[in-house]
C-alpha cells in the first residue's frame, strides 16, 4: 500500500506543522491525481475513503474557511479514516 501510506503521510505532514497549508493543498490534489489508480489496485476502499472525506469532503471543501477551521476539517477526515481502517472496516 505504498501510495495510500503516501498520501496518508502526506496529510500527517499537514496536521504536524511540516508543510503549510498552500503547499498541502497543492501537493495533495496532485498526488491524489497522480496515485488515484494505484491506490485503487492497493485497496478500492481504502482509496475510496481518502477519495470521498479528505478530498471532496475535505480539501474541496475548505477553500473558504480560516487557516484553523481547514486544519479541524482535515484532522477530523483524517483521523475518521484511521478509525474505519483500524476497526476493520476496509
Amino acid at each position: 500500500m505504498r501510495n495510500i501510506n503516501f498520501m496518508m503521510k502526506l496529510v500527517d505532514s499537514f496536521l504536524n506543522d511540516k508543510i503549510s497549508r498552500s503547499d498541502f493543498e497543492i501537493d495533495f490534489e496532485t498526488e491524489l491525481l497522480a496515485r488515484f489508480q494505484k491506490m485503487n489496485r492497493e485497496n478500492s476502499e481504502y482509496e475510496g475513503l481518502i477519495y470521498n472525506l479528505l478530498s471532496e469532503k475535505g480539501v474541496d471543501v475548505g477553500e473558504q474557511l480560516s487557516d484553523v477551521d481547514f486544519e479541524a476539517l482535515i484532522s477530523h477526515q483524517f483521523l475518521g479514516i484511521k478509525d474505519i481502517v483500524e476497526n476493520g472496516f476496509v
